[in-house]
């Protein structure tokens, strides 16, 4: 008898976590939202797709010869649904793996006792802000001495994002703000410091 009520509440709340992703989904689409994401994708002169109920919108651009996106996720949790905002620039195919973080007290915490091993990059004053993790890490620290990582990383963790490569791209993302992201000046400030990222990439191979 308990496993049939147990097995109701698992049904009921992946029923509501679909329920709110759908409402979250349609609240993101309203006309209002939509025209101002057209407004700021024009501002950056890129390509903007609405989306539909089922697709979040998105931009496309291009910042010298890299193509660059601006998309949105959405991440459901029992009965309520966080946006994420995701900036992604494309890089060569690469076998570095990097991972760019806020430190936090948490952070800060697992560091301690030793579950969490960060890079040293031998700045204390970055190393108390930044938290970088990657392999090679002979190669993450030629990255880190070069001359626009620091600065670049130190932007995006301050305004919340974290960094990883993927494949070809090297993506930001963060929790999506509508007051605080949905500007063109934020978000052009946002893509270039990602963009210097994959430049320092490429260039320190």
């Amino acid at each position: 008898m308990l496993d049939k009520w147990w097995l109701v509440v698992v049904i009921i709340s992946v029923a509501v976590s679909v329920i709110t992703t759908i409402l979250v989904l349609i609240r993101n689409l309203s006309k209002k939202y939509k025209e101002r994401l057209a407004m700021v994708a024009a501002a950056l002169g890129a390509e903007f797709f609405p989306g539909s109920w089922k697709e979040q919108p998105s931009m496309k651009l291009g910042i010298g010869s890299r193509s660059c996106e601006i998309t949105f996720h959405v991440v459901s949790s029992g009965n309520s649904s966080v946006t994420y905002l995701d900036l992604k620039a494309d890089i060569a195919p690469t076998d570095t793996k990097i991972s760019i973080k806020k430190v936090g007290f948490g952070s800060k915490f697992f560091k301690r006792i030793g579950l969490s091993k960060p890079i040293s990059s031998g700045d204390p004053y970055f190393d108390e802000k930044v938290a970088v993790f990657g392999s090679p890490e002979q190669r993450i620290l030629s990255l880190i001495y070069g001359p626009y990582f620091k600065d670049a990383a130190m932007k995006l963790s301050q305004r919340g994002y974290t960094v990883s490569t993927k494949d070809d791209k090297i993506i930001a993302s963060k929790v999506f703000s509508r007051k605080k992201d949905l500007t063109e000046l934020v978000l052009r400030e946002d893509l270039d410091a990602l963009v210097r990222l994959a430049e320092t990439l490429e260039e320190r191979r």
